[in-house]
């Protein structure tokens, strides 16, 4: 059956497949259907895909069209369930000829599991196309002949890329990476996977520079290797050239994992092998056991995930700085400033008492008490921070921010989480592209500056009785549901109108007289705006 497509604005020209079908009697908890569409697509042009619910598989053409094959799972304790995940479930496709976007979302997942769904795609697309994939799936993505160049991230499962000519940048957090060159790489790779493998497969002559990285995985190949290991603190690094060449570069980067460059039917060796041990960190190691749970208990907001560690300090007196290719870090105490880095792997922090850098390639952040003002980022994985005492800057692009208290202004973001801050004394700014915001206000504040924006999620204000504000709430819907907006403030005035076939609902007015701006918007979602009958304490670990 062929899907009907809703315009959603003139500019971006957002189209709404309607997800209608019917159910087979013999199977009372499930339902399929396969849902098809083909618009015109330029062969210069971009596509950006975001899918979490299931398998991408794309395919270049000849032709200067987009095909799009949809197979679309919905399966659920009983027949209500099935069709509540039905109503949920969307697919979005939109843009222009030049460029297209396509997702899938739920517009409010299930907090019982009564129902699931799952939507994969086969597209046909002109192999000139750029292409960028994220999925958050453990099923995988699968691009074959193209000639553009191509950007993929994912939480999980494989990534397979056959007879890709162009510029390839693919980034996993649990997946392995699999990349065959039909031809010799003209262009460069970057492939990266935190707890995976990776396995590259070029014609038997080609040359190229190849640098790989790992932490507790190997180097294989099958090819002409020129090159040698270089010391990093705790990675292994491995640089050379294939087959006498210099460019493009392949750059291969895993923690956990091996890293394969090879030829079909040739066997494989591994280099390390033929060393004499990998390097060694390049800085002293702490027996930190005992000072870990400690910190654990009295300080993380949730158990590190790591259980070793490159690097490991029990106490740093002064300003530090640390950087690392690949590796789980922990310091349980820097007596100043701090600054620490790392590729792939987690950062475990107890107390700093300076302002503190922290970033991750790939890997969560877990951090506890953070005097100074806080600057904490990584490409996947969530975040948890106990105390930012001056606010700052928090932000994944992949996983949840979990805030206890910021006691400055806080700017937070997430590509694909929830984010929850559960006390907050200064003006704050949340975004997620995919998930829920839940803020609570300190029971002192009495009037701030706040932004919220979901794109596919609620979002839950809690607020002093006496909070004053001037509010405005925006919500995108695919439905007008009455209760999108509740509030137990008085003081809102709601507005629905259409916009291409969906409902624009607002809430304007004042809280108590008026005050800062309070900015609020969510995209399928709803706003919930809740008065506390007392202030809310939240224990702190005491500074020292």
């Amino acid at each position: 059956m062929r899907s009907k497509f809703l315009s959603r604005q003139a500019v971006l020209a957002i189209l709404l497949v309607s997800l209608v079908g019917t159910q087979a009697e013999a199977q009372r908890r499930s339902f399929a259907q396969k849902l098809t569409e083909k618009v015109a697509f330029d062969p210069t042009g971009t596509l950006l895909i975001e899918n979490p619910l299931g398998a991408v598989n794309i395919v270049g053409t000849n032709d200067s069209v987009l095909e799009i094959s949809a197979n679309w799972v919905v399966t659920g304790v009983d027949d209500a369930a099935v069709a509540e995940g039905r109503r949920q479930t969307h697919i979005l496709l939109g843009g222009t000829s030049q460029n297209r976007v396509l997702r899938s979302i739920v517009v409010q997942p299930p907090r019982d599991q009564r129902w699931s769904v799952s939507v994969s795609y086969f597209l046909r697309v002109p192999r000139s196309v750029h292409v960028n994939v994220w999925s958050r799936s453990g099923d995988g993505v699968s691009i074959s002949n193209l000639s553009g160049n191509v950007n993929v991230k994912t939480m999980s499962g494989p990534i397979h890329l056959n007879a890709v000519l162009g510029l390839i940048h693919a980034d996993s957090v649990n997946g392995n990476i699999y990349a065959t060159y039909t031809v010799a790489p003209t262009v460069n790779a970057l492939l990266s996977t935190v707890n995976g493998h990776i396995e590259v497969i070029t014609p038997r002559t080609a040359g190229f520079t190849w640098y790989a990285e790992t932490l507790k995985g190997d180097f294989l190949t099958a090819l002409n290797v020129r090159g040698g290991f270089s010391r990093r603190p705790g990675a292994t690094v491995y640089r050379a050239s294939v087959n006498g060449g210099t460019t493009p570069v392949l750059q291969t980067t895993t923690m956990t994992g091996r890293v394969t460059v090879g030829a079909e039917g040739l066997p494989s060796r591994s280099l390390l092998a033929s060393t004499h041990g990998r390097p060694g960190p390049a800085m002293p190691q702490d027996d930190v056991t005992p000072l870990l749970q400690r910190v654990s208990d009295t300080l993380l907001v949730q158990p590190p995930t790591a259980r070793t560690f490159v690097a490991q300090r029990n106490l740093i007196d002064g300003n530090f700085k640390f950087e690392t290719s690949l590796g789980n870090v922990f310091f349980g105490e820097v007596r100043g400033n701090a600054d620490i880095s790392t590729q792939a792997g987690e950062i475990v922090l107890g107390r700093v008492a300076g302002t503190c850098s922290a970033s991750s390639l790939g890997g969560p952040l877990n951090l506890g008490d953070i005097s100074g003002v806080l600057t904490a980022r990584t490409a996947a994985g969530h975040v948890h921070v106990r105390a930012a005492r001056r606010g700052g800057s928090i932000s994944t692009d992949g996983g949840n921010v979990h805030v206890v208290h910021a006691g400055g202004p806080v700017s937070l973001y997430s590509g694909g989480g929830d984010i929850i801050l559960q006390n907050a004394t200064s003006r704050v700014k949340a975004e997620t592209k995919s998930g829920d915001i839940s803020v609570t206000l300190d029971g002192a504040v009495r009037s701030e500056t706040i932004e919220l924006q979901s794109v596919r999620g609620n979002i839950v204000l809690n607020v002093p009785p006496g909070f004053a504000a001037d509010v405005d709430i925006t919500i995108i819907a695919s439905s007008d549901v009455a209760n999108r907006i509740q509030s137990q403030l008085a003081g809102l005035s709601i507005i629905r109108d259409q916009i291409g076939g969906l409902t624009r609902i607002r809430g304007v007015g004042k809280f108590n007289g008026g005050g800062q701006k309070v900015t609020l918007s969510a995209e399928d979602g709803s706003v919930h705006i809740r008065s506390m009958n007392s202030p809310q304490m939240v224990v702190l670990p005491p500074r020292q």
